[in-house]
């Protein structure tokens, strides 16, 4: 006979918590996923004056072909599902929204730009990493 668990365990509490915020970067990743792979579209279809000019600042600015972003949000899901270990994604993430950011021009009005959804799910995977690196060196 199997024994229930706890719903109270603090056991219980932390791996609803780690599945909340796994579903929460996976629908952030994808946002940010569905956000870049519509922009790329609309890419293609702009003038052929245009066209080289977009991806060429994008690569300038992020060290990466959009295809190649594309791919690494696609790999970042795919990680994230497996929840597997994701803090190598951090660089390219803070890339991607430097990007936008410097592309966008959405600001707040005093100077200070709004995070995009790159930027917020590197810091989630940060401050998750840094976390981790702080409990593993509890003694």
């Amino acid at each position: 006979m199997k024994s229930k668990t706890n719903q109270n365990s603090p056991e219980s509490v932390t791996e609803t918590h780690d599945s909340a915020a796994t579903d929460e970067k996976i629908r952030l990743c994808r946002t940010v996923l569905s956000t870049l792979e519509r922009q790329y579209s609309e890419w293609k279809k702009s003038s052929f004056l245009d066209r080289p000019m977009m991806p060429r600042e994008f690569t300038k600015l992020t060290e990466m072909s959009i295809e190649d972003m594309i791919s690494t949000l696609t790999k970042l899901e795919d990680t994230l599902q497996k929840q597997e270990q994701v803090t190598g994604f951090i660089e390219p993430l803070r890339k991607l929204g430097g990007y936008w950011r410097r592309t966008s021009g959405d600001t707040l009005g005093n100077g200070h730009t709004r995070p995009n959804g790159a930027e917020s799910l590197a810091d989630m995977i940060a401050n998750e990493a840094q976390k981790t690196l702080f409990d593993d060196m509890k003694i």
